[in-house]
This record gives structure tokens, sequence and C-alpha cells, in this order.
């Protein structure tokens, strides 16, 4: 986008309005949110012995389809480099009641953020799954401020 601006000086009018526009949708894509998503472990989570029953599976498999448990999931993200502990029956959603979640944001507030996070029963290995959060958080967060920092 530097490049298409230092070159601006060198086009005609018609050119100029062209480039300008181009340059403003490029800026206002820069800072449009996003909503690129990915699941991952969903075979180990519905393989955990909470879920042998087959209407739980049914419900989390539908909530997964149909974009309402990373939804919920997402609504439960703090803002800031904290990492969020929310078990079973403190989310507000009746989606994520038999589950808990750690999550976490990263990036640049007001810039680029997203939210990476664990889903799993409500017995899980609380301590690995903050630390593995906090890691991949600030992993991201690095990336993040190198691209657009």
């Amino acid at each position: 986008r530097d490049q298409i601006e230092s070159k601006l000086m060198h086009l005609s009018p018609i050119e100029e309005s062209l480039i300008e526009a181009t340059v403003l949708i490029l800026r206002e894509e820069d800072v449009a949110p996003r909503h690129d998503r990915s699941i991952n472990g969903l075979r180990n989570l519905l393989g955990q012995p909470e879920f042998v029953d087959h209407e739980k599976v049914q419900s989390i498999v539908g909530s997964v389809e149909d974009g309402t448990l990373v939804e919920a999931v997402l609504d439960e993200a703090p803002e800031g480099v904290v990492v969020e502990v929310v078990i079973g029956e403190e989310h507000t959603g009746d989606v994520l009641r038999p589950l808990s979640v750690v999550i976490a944001q990263y990036g640049i507030p007001g810039q680029a953020v997203g939210s990476v996070g664990a889903v799993g029963p409500t017995r899980m290995e609380y301590t690995r799954a903050i630390t593995g959060v906090r890691f991949v958080s600030s992993m991201m967060s690095r990336l993040v401020e190198r691209v657009y920092g």
C-alpha cells in the first residue's frame, strides 16, 4: 500500500482516484473483523466418557455444525492478555453447559485480534489447558505484532 501511495504523484486524475479507492478498500480490509474459525480435536472431545450419551453427542455435533458452539466459545473470550476459564454451569448459554472452556485473546487490540482456546469435559486437565492456551496466545500475539506492529 505504501508503494501504491508513493506512486500517486505520477498518475492522471482518473488513475489517482482509482488508486485512492483501492487503498481505502485495502485499509478497511485490514481492520475488518475476520470470521475465520478452526475446530480441531472434536473426535477427541467426543471420545471422552462424559459423551457416551447419544443425545449429548448429537447436541454437541449439531452446535458445531450450525456454528453456535463456536459463537458461544467466542462470547466467553476475555479482552486483553488474560486466560479465562469457564466451567460447566458457569456458562451463560446452554450449549456449553456440559463443557469447560479455557480461552484467551491474542493480537493487537484495536488492530488485529483473535481468540484461541480449548474446550473439553469439566474434568479436563486445567493446568495443562491453561498453559497451552497461554503459550499459543503469546506466540500468536508475537506473530501478529511482527506482521502489523
